[in-house]
């Protein structure tokens, strides 16, 4: 029962996340990305508190402190700047495919620092995960590759990887709404003042369409979704979750067939096709699947 929840968990949370790609897009017509990024986790953050204080904080082991620092900074600060920055400076194609290597990454640091296993079905998944991916975005728009732009995305990558086996450390230990209280408490602390900074680069035009979309990305995109996250570091393996990453691009895809009437491609439909199947060796028999 409770890895079904957890599977459940994960398909609302990359459902939720590529959502977020279409709303985003409302939200950066008239507002700098930081400053989107501060009344997301500014927004997240009250909601939050009042959930937690209806529950009830549990105490942070002393610990536990450095990783809830890591989660906040490294995770949420960091690694969400990064790919912000790092989507601006090459093609939106490249970057989707690198920030979906999140599935390869993960397994990886989830094996060095929690001794996970990756058995030959998760590693197959890993693969038909990474083709899938590859076969619906592309090799890139033909748009400028930077050196430092797949720098700073590949950066991205392997701190929220990093921050996300760090929650799972920790997950044990605390309310998973409270790990997203608090690590995106830590985060806000440092973009606020990276927000005052873009602003002084980019005007910001504050709008219905704007608040409200600022809103939703806030509310439901990082406070329900990184708590559904953090449920599902409680309840599964950090490799597991990680398989499910392909879900997001796929999801995005989907809504901007629906949204932005984009047309349905071959590449798009076969990528979805070799996704779902690696998903699936996953999900179908999950006992046979180390802990």
């Amino acid at each position: 029962m409770n890895k079904r929840t957890g599977y459940i968990c994960l398909i609302l949370t990359f459902f939720i996340w590529g959502s977020l790609y279409v709303v985003s897009k409302y939200a950066m017509e008239t507002m700098p990305p930081l400053v989107v990024l501060a009344g997301r986790y500014l927004f997240s953050v009250i909601a939050l508190y009042f959930i937690m204080k209806r529950k009830g904080f549990k105490k942070i082991k002393k610990e536990h402190r450095k990783m809830f620092f890591g989660v906040g900074f490294l995770g949420y600060f960091t690694a969400i700047a990064c790919q912000l920055m790092g989507t601006h400076m090459i093609d939106a194609s490249t970057a989707s495919l690198i920030n979906s290597l999140n599935p390869v990454i993960m397994p990886i640091i989830a094996a060095l620092f929690l001794n996970e296993r990756i058995n030959i079905r998760i590693g197959i998944s890993i693969a038909l995960a990474v083709i899938g991916v590859y076969i619906i975005v592309g090799t890139g728009s033909g748009g400028e590759i930077t050196p430092l732009g797949l720098a700073v995305n590949i950066m991205s990558v392997v701190l929220w990887s990093a921050s996300s086996c760090m929650v799972r450390g920790i997950s044990a230990d605390y309310d998973p709404i409270q790990i997203s209280l608090y690590a995106m408490s830590i985060a806000l602390i440092f973009t606020i003042p990276a927000a005052v900074i873009d602003l002084s680069f980019e005007p910001c035009t504050i709008t219905t369409a704007g608040i409200v979309s600022t809103l939703y990305i806030a509310l439901v995109c990082t406070a329900l979704s990184h708590t559904l996250w953090n449920k599902s570091l409680k309840l599964l393996d950090a490799t597991t979750c990680s398989l499910f990453y392909p879900i997001q691009p796929l999801t995005s895809a989907l809504l901007g067939i629906l949204v932005l009437g984009e047309q349905i491609t071959v590449s798009f439909a076969a990528g979805a096709a070799i996704i779902c199947v690696g998903i699936l060796l996953v999900v179908i028999n999950p006992k046979k699947i180390s802990a």
